[in-house]
């Protein structure tokens, strides 16, 4: 199979920002200005330092395998205020997922290199790139959605396809900073009808419930793409986490209950666990990956 036949002919797709959040308006201690401006001052005049905390459960009880792979890198192209966060979610199989996974790190860099002054460009190719891997072990039925958030000192961009899902918390709100490539989304659907694919009981040709993956060659013919979803922002001292999870976790987990799991939790490592451990007691059928990141949690304590 040609890769160039992969590449979508038209590339509607930009940096956005996303107006979906959800406020919270349940106070905290409240700080006076000054002890306010002073931690303003100190953030914006230091690097960022990230705290960050993982969490990984099969799920024995509902999923015989693990097909979630995961990966924190810092220290990216040498450079300690680089940082990428990932999340791969598989499905018919882990293979495709965990080939994401063993190579996104030297991929993402190469693709910094070719690609200096357009991080738009560089999360296309990544993505491909990485399609192309999958393509050449033969993942055919084999596929994973991606979600991918590179940290370059107080800039954020975030990719994804599929339906692994980010937010960010920030004053007191959760905004979601990804988007869910699902069959029931008006947009994609239309999309998958364009390209000569069906959508038959919420499923694209009654086989996969995303509409944009890596791998699943099968379906590439049918309107599935590899080009993703991108978020781009200017970290401040108002922002406090950013969340990424697979959807074993957002199935059954809401922005208000990681509200209140953050007000009840002193720093991200609670936060994931707490997030986690909701998910099974909420019965989430599914495998369950968490990555909680904090912006200098040590002013916000």
């Amino acid at each position: 199979m040609s890769t160039t036949s992969l590449k979508p002919k038209i590339r509607p797709f930009r940096f956005r920002h996303s107006s979906r959040s959800l406020k919270f308006s349940t106070g905290m201690a409240l700080e006076s200005n000054k002890e306010k401006m002073e931690k303003i001052i100190s953030f914006n005049l230091l690097p960022i330092k990230l705290c960050y905390s993982l969490k990984e459960v099969q799920n024995k009880e509902f999923r015989p395998y693990m097909e979630d792979y995961t990966l924190i890198s810092q220290n990216i192209d040498n450079d300690p205020n680089k940082s990428l966060f990932c999340i791969f979610d598989g499905h018919g199989g882990s293979l495709s997922a965990e080939i994401c996974k063993n190579n996104i790190v030297e991929v993402f860099t190469n693709n910094l290199h070719k690609n200096i002054n357009d991080m738009e460009q560089c999360f296309i190719d990544t993505f491909n790139d990485l399609d192309e891997l999958c393509l050449k072990s033969n993942c055919i039925e084999i596929g994973n959605t991606a979600t991918v958030v590179y940290i370059n000192d107080k800039k954020l961009y975030c990719g994804n396809v599929g339906d692994s899902s980010a937010v960010i918390v920030y004053n007191e709100e959760v905004m979601k900073i990804t988007y869910n490539d699902r069959c029931d989304d008006s947009e994609e659907k239309n999309r998958i009808l364009k390209a000569g694919g069906k959508i038959i009981n919420k499923k694209l040709n009654d086989i996969l419930c995303v509409t944009r993956a890596i791998g699943d060659f099968d379906l590439k013919q049918k309107g599935l793409i590899n080009v993703p979803h991108l978020y781009r922002r200017e970290i401040t001292y108002s922002d406090k986490y950013v969340i990424i999870a697979s959807d074993g976790i957002w199935d059954v987990v809401t922005n208000e209950m990681i509200l209140n799991i953050i007000h009840s939790c002193k720093n991200c490592n609670d936060i994931c666990g707490k997030i986690t451990n909701i998910a099974i007691n909420l019965g989430s059928h599914d495998n369950i990956s968490c990555i909680v990141i904090s912006f200098h949690e040590e002013l916000h304590d």
